[in-house]
């Protein structure tokens, strides 16, 4: 059976690479409250928040780990899910080795995060 801990030097580097405004523990903790949602593959992890914001409820992909295909694999059925849930519009942020396959998968780029250590 997989486990998160499968996972957790993935989860690590994608935090990091995100700020490292979160820690492992943070994200296994928003799983086990409800806050989030944790999708397990055999090669593909992702973390997902349905987040009401006024106008839309949006399925937001938080984390991703694992080998590309597996992860935009399941990616789809995470949406499908989604969709049932009455989202009608998914987020993310990632670097910007995501764009060719996000963008084959009907994503588009729509702002540039800015970050500074302060």
């Amino acid at each position: 059976m997989v486990r998160i801990e499968d996972f957790a030097p993935g989860i690590e580097e994608a935090l990091e690479h995100g700020g490292g405004t979160h820690s492992l523990a943070d994200v296994i903790g928003a799983v086990k409250t409800g806050k989030a949602q944790l999708w397990l593959e055999e090669d593909a992890l992702l973390v997902t928040e349905v987040l009401q914001h006024p106008n839309k409820l949006v399925l937001y992909f938080w984390l991703a780990t694992g080998e590309m295909e597996a992860v935009i694999a399941l990616s789809r059925r995470v949406i499908e899910w989604g969709k049932k849930q009455g989202c009608t519009a998914a987020g993310m942020m990632g670097r910007k080795g995501w764009t060719r396959a996000l963008r084959e998968e009907g994503w588009a780029p729509t702002m540039v995060q800015y970050t500074k250590e302060i």
